[in-house]
């Protein structure tokens, strides 16, 4: 059987997505109040000081230097507590309706699964850039 993890990360305390395969991960920890019940990203070798430059790859890096931690999983994925990974392709309008149960079979034929491509609208800007660099380039 595939052996695959999914860290969730949360800066601060919200709902918790529950599954066998949901890590939930405090990105920053080094630098805020602790978020009970789950892991953080200031053991082991860390950059979670560093997450106001970094956001959410301070819990890339903690993984990729404490892998064992999680178990050494045959995949390993990232998600935000806001944005999160749908392999069922249904609709849905609550985490409470998230399935993970397909997404080890799902990964075993793709070496990266991402999100669909959408359009990066800029909300204040009224104007719709092609993808995320450009995005940036107008701040």
């Amino acid at each position: 059987m595939t052996n695959i993890k999914i860290l969730v990360s949360y800066k601060e305390e919200h709902t918790v997505i529950n599954s066998d395969i949901i890590i939930p991960i405090q990105t920053g920890r080094a630098g805020a109040t602790r978020i009970k019940g789950m892991i953080g990203d200031d053991t082991g070798d860390n950059i979670s000081a560093k997450n106001a430059d970094y956001a959410e790859l301070t819990a890339q890096y903690w993984v990729w230097k404490n892998y064992d931690q999680i178990g050494n999983p045959d995949y390993v994925g990232f998600m935000h507590y806001r944005r999160v990974l749908n392999f069922t392709r249904k609709d849905i309008s609550f985490f409470n309706e998230l399935d993970f149960s397909t997404a080890a079979d799902f990964c075993r034929d793709y070496d990266i699964v991402t999100g669909e491509k959408l359009p990066a609208t800029l909300l204040k800007m009224k104007k719709t850039a092609s993808n995320i660099r450009e995005q940036w380039k107008t701040l």
